[in-house]
């Protein structure tokens, strides 16, 4: 029997280790477990579907009963589909094995003892994620079309886009997309533009447009349902 700690990022060039190390504290130093008790399970790839193969081992490993604890930085590290989510949370508590949640200071065991509020925040959380992530979406669209019936030039699409042949609408263009979102991730976490912009073979001017531009950022706030 071991603990889990479960890490996810979407694309290659994205880093784990900022998500192993807070997990791995967290599972040593509030929970009390020992280095040898864990495990690390680690993705990189899309969080909208569970066709991943850590998650999978994961899911695995807990239906053998051989993981008592689950621990992730942040829901959106499990899934970001509400109905995965929800899915993934009654999954571990019926198999009696407890999930922490980090950065929200969640802690769901199985058993008559579960908090019932947490569980239902932790839900919720998922919830708004995906309605976010839709209404973003939407925001995208519907200011390109309003732009269009007000005569405007909409010029070239942001980097990380490319216009619908059809639609006139933009749509995330890979790997392009994946890069923008690194690149404010990169950001946030202190890295300067001249270094980002040389990792990720990026013209520094395109990386200060990404992340200093909130409408932009918001732009790159969502993950592909491809």
């Amino acid at each position: 029997m071991h603990s889990a700690i479960y890490a996810r990022v979407s694309t290659d060039e994205q880093s784990l280790s900022r998500q192993k190390e807070e997990c791995y504290e967290y599972a040593t130093e509030r929970l009390g477990l020992a280095p040898s008790e864990l495990e690390f399970y680690e993705d990189k790839a899309t969080g909208t579907n569970t066709e991943r193969e850590a998650y999978q081992e994961l899911v695995t490993a807990v239906e053998g009963e051989n993981v008592d604890t689950v621990v992730a930085l942040e829901t959106s590290r499990l899934s970001r589909s509400v109905g995965d989510l929800a899915t993934t949370v009654e999954h571990l508590l019926e198999q009696e094995t407890a999930l922490h949640v980090v950065n929200r200071n969640i802690a769901l065991e199985p058993g008559e003892e579960t908090d019932p509020m947490q569980k239902a925040f932790l839900q919720l959380m998922g919830v708004f994620a995906e309605m976010e992530a839709s209404m973003t979406r939407e925001r995208i669209k519907s200011g390109i079309r309003q732009a269009k019936a007000d005569g405007k030039n909409v010029g070239r699409p942001p980097y990380g886009f490319t216009t619908g042949a059809k639609s006139g609408d933009y749509v995330p263009e890979y790997p392009e997309f994946e890069k923008a979102q690194v690149a404010i991730e990169r950001y946030d976490e202190g890295d300067s533009l001249r270094s980002v912009a040389l990792d990720l073979d990026i013209p520094r001017t395109t990386v200060r447009r990404i992340v200093k531009d909130e409408q932009k950022r918001m732009m790159y706030d969502y993950e592909s349902t491809a």
